[in-house]
């Protein structure tokens, strides 16, 4: 469901030190199931990247381009991508651990063979493993909100962090946002349309084929707007 843009509020700008330093993500304590540790326990061997150089990376993927998922929740993301994108090698990054095990438990149902697992901050690993202009993408739905304004810091679009996630995409590669909280949507929209890196897509449905993820259904049962912004790296 697309929706009208709220211009209602701009979030205060942070110094860029605090917005590389602070934490992007609440820590949550779930329960990880019988399944999903099984799945995780098995991890390593089918889907773990986290401790690959990147040429090991690249040649797990086998000459398929790299999107990157940051934050992918349960994973629905990730295995809707891999299954209708067979050509490009699919990198889920997730900081919770029973999503993590859930998308290990379904990928290896699907038997889906372009699929790459992060446990950890997409950030660090940005840092530490992608080469620059590596990235043929990066899709990120429905990150925490952070709706106090105090906290309107820790979210993951700030100048900083649009600033790395372009230099690790190759020239045209596209960034693909979901929230369904509106506030959101318009600081990004202006964190990107300010950006001298990322080329703002006009228009606030970018959809194409995204799956309905467990956030969305819950913004679709309380009524709640759901926003896409596409853009591309120049």
């Amino acid at each position: 469901m697309a929706a009208d843009w709220d211009t209602s509020a701009v979030t205060e700008r942070m110094p860029d030190v605090m917005l590389t330093t602070v934490r992007t993500y609440k820590m949550r304590n779930g329960r990880v199931t019988a399944s999903q540790q099984l799945a995780l326990d098995a991890m390593a061997a089918d889907l773990d990247v986290a401790g690959m150089t990147w040429s090991q990376l690249l040649h797990r993927a086998d000459g398929r381009d790299v999107v990157l998922d940051i934050g992918f929740g349960f994973g629905e993301s990730v295995l809707h991508y891999a299954a209708a994108e067979p050509d490009r090698f699919i990198v889920g990054v997730e900081v919770h651990r029973p999503g993590v095990g859930a998308l290990c438990r379904d990928a290896g149902a699907l038997e889906l063979p372009n699929i790459g697992v992060v446990i950890g901050d997409a950030r660090q690993w940005l840092t530490d493993v992608v080469p620059d202009s590596a990235l043929a993408g990066i899709r990120l739905f429905f990150p925490d909100p952070w709706p106090k304004k105090r906290h309107h810091k820790r979210r993951f679009i700030r100048g900083p962090v649009l600033n790395l996630l372009a230099s690790k995409c190759a020239p045209s590669a596209f960034l693909h946002i979901a929230t369904d909280i509106s506030d959101y949507a318009h600081d990004a929209r202006e964190e990107l349309s300010q950006s001298g890196s990322w080329q703002l897509c006009e228009g606030m449905s970018h959809r194409r084929e995204r799956p309905v993820t467990k956030f969305e259904q819950r913004a679709i049962r309380d009524h709640r707007p759901v926003f896409d912004l596409l853009a591309t790296r120049v």
